[in-house]
């Protein structure tokens, strides 16, 4: 099943503060999507409502398969993998955090490690190499940025 977005103008505040006002994207084609911003302009909540982990104030976020409206129930959030610095994300390797993933959507055993690699390289990192950084080389990045060193070494 292919999965499509659209974030239909989505509003969201926080304590009487706007973070998000009138946004709206459709993720209509399977890809690698960039979400740029600095901080605090609501990059991580806009997220977190497409996740399906967070409600709009107002506005609309819809998946589909096909042209069919599906449903936001359990089996469609299991479809759904976000990961957000220092947010849910264990402090280990890339590796680890995507077996973990497999494994909280049951697959196990020699399937998951089979689809690892296959799963890890789909990116445009092109991973050859999975290894933990050293304390003295984590301790030069942010977290954000020692994982995502993770992935490209």
């Amino acid at each position: 099943m292919t999965l499509r977005l659209l974030v239909w103008h989505v509003d969201k505040g926080y304590n009487g503060d706007r973070v998000l006002r009138d946004c709206s994207f459709a993720f209509n084609e399977h890809g690698i999507y960039v979400l740029t911003g600095s901080n605090g302009c609501g990059k991580s909540t806009f997220l977190r409502i497409c996740a399906l982990i967070e409600l709009p104030d107002s506005g609309e976020v819809n998946y589909f398969s096909d042209d069919m409206l599906l449903p936001r129930d359990l089996e469609l959030r299991r479809k759904i993998t976000l990961v957000l610095p220092r947010v849910g994300v264990f402090n280990t390797s890339v590796f680890k955090n995507v077996a973990h993933g497999l494994w909280i959507r049951g697959i196990r055993g020699q399937r998951r490690k089979m689809m690892l690699p296959t799963l890890l390289s789909s990116s445009d990192y092109g991973i050859k190499k999975i290894r933990m950084l050293s304390p003295f080389q984590a301790g030069r990045h942010s977290g954000s940025e020692s994982r995502r060193a993770l992935v490209i070494t």
